[in-house]
């Protein structure tokens, strides 16, 4: 393995690190040992540091590449979060630490496609992302078009609501 991927592997564990061990405790959730092996160096007598994160980049590189580490940057974990906003996947909640929490909360869009649903004339709302909501409560004749805006944001007890071009919001579920 050549000095500058060995080098990379030991950046990437220390901005992680950086960035995300202090709250990492705060979410419950524990540092990979390759990671912490690095973080670990910076204890050790100076004469022997630079052999220590040597050691741990190779093996934090090596877990890379055996995928048992797996390093995302936060336009990433964005991305991630933003698909899976509305699901019930609370496995995912680790990738909260890399957005702000109105963005956690809340998502914005453009409206690709609406259908009105038989029966009770509420809405099926495809957002540009590929999300699909569906109205569960409100006004049955929200007026949706193609191209309108729309916020989604949590709401009370895990529901969430959903604003079409700035009108009162409606209660709307996420459909996969």
């Amino acid at each position: 393995m050549t000095t500058t991927r060995r080098t990379t592997a030991a950046l990437v564990a220390m901005v992680l690190a950086a960035g995300g061990a202090a709250r990492a405790g705060e979410a419950g959730q524990a540092q990979p040992k390759a990671i912490r092996e690095v973080l670990d160096c910076r204890a050790v007598p100076l004469a022997e540091r630079l052999a220590c994160f040597e050691a741990a980049a190779n093996a934090l590189a090596a877990a890379t590449d055996a995928g048992e580490v797996v390093a995302i940057d936060r336009g990433q974990a964005r991305a991630a979060r933003r698909a899976a906003f509305g699901l019930p996947l609370d496995g995912l909640a680790f990738l909260d630490r890399a957005v702000k929490a109105e963005e956690a909360d809340r998502l914005t869009g453009t409206v690709k496609a609406f259908k009105r649903l038989a029966g009770v004339g509420y809405v099926r709302v495809e957002l540009e992302d590929g999300s699909v909501w569906r109205q569960i409560s409100g006004d049955p004749d929200q007026p949706v078009r193609a191209g309108a805006s729309v916020v989604v944001e949590r709401a009370a007890l895990g529901s969430f609501v959903m604003r079409v071009d700035g009108r009162p919001p409606f209660k709307v579920h996420r459909d996969i």
